[in-house]
């Protein structure tokens, strides 16, 4: 297998694809871009990345070091050569701390991803975490708001430090289509169940959703 370059057709965004020749590499990058085959503006052979097929991606650090750039996985911070350099001088070094916030420190790769420091990253795996204790109570939370309801699927986001966005996809007796909840609140409220949010039922489902609560056909759901 071979490494190609393929681009969209507003050069917007580039990934990297392997393949046996180039139909079968453009094939792969578009759907990777999400567009149609005719839309791939250029397909190109890039021989430095050969030698990562078959190992499951490409390294953050060796596209770094190819002359690419990445958003840290994080903060999205742009991550390129110049920034994995440190400070040359006192008066830099400086300078650098007045735009991040901070005093440099290098990045941290681990595999395919990148974080602009080692404090990011950390502050990443905690947003992980509690995110995955918030996503793990969605059922707990539905059987207490909503019991003889079918959890379907779930996520959660975290959009400020402790609060965070959680989605709740669920299945009724009677309905054709999943019904969606959305929960603002703060985390122990996900956990806890204190807030109801918000409900989206599917206009053809309105009938079976009234009747399933007890609810009279005028009322909303």
């Amino acid at each position: 297998m071979k490494a190609y370059q393929v681009k969209d057709a507003w050069e917007e965004e580039t990934v990297i694809v392997f393949a046996k020749g180039g139909a079968e590499a453009r094939r792969k990058g578009a759907k990777q871009l999400g567009i149609d085959f005719e839309e791939v503006s250029s397909c190109t052979r890039t021989p430095s990345f050969d030698k990562y097929a078959g190992q499951g991606g490409i390294p953050a650090e060796a596209y770094i070091n190819a002359g690419w750039w990445l958003e840290c996985s994080g903060c999205y911070a742009k991550i390129d050569d110049d920034f994995c350099t440190p400070p040359s001088d006192a008066e830099n070094a400086a300078g650098y701390a007045a735009e991040h916030g901070r005093p440099w420190s290098p990045p941290v790769f681990a595999g395919p991803d990148v974080w602009c420091c080692q404090d990011c990253k950390t502050d990443y795996e905690r947003r992980r975490r509690a995110e995955k204790r918030a996503r793990d109570a969605l059922p707990r939370y539905l059987r207490r708001y909503f019991p003889g309801t079918v959890f379907v699927s779930g996520s959660a986001s975290e959009f400020r430090k402790g609060d965070r966005n959680a989605f709740v996809h669920f299945s009724f007796p009677g309905s054709k289509w999943t019904a969606d909840l959305t929960v603002r609140a703060c985390q122990s409220s996900v956990r806890n169940g204190r807030d109801k949010g918000r409900l989206m039922v599917s206009q053809q489902d309105v009938d079976a959703w009234q009747a399933f609560r007890g609810l009279p056909k005028e009322a909303a759901a």
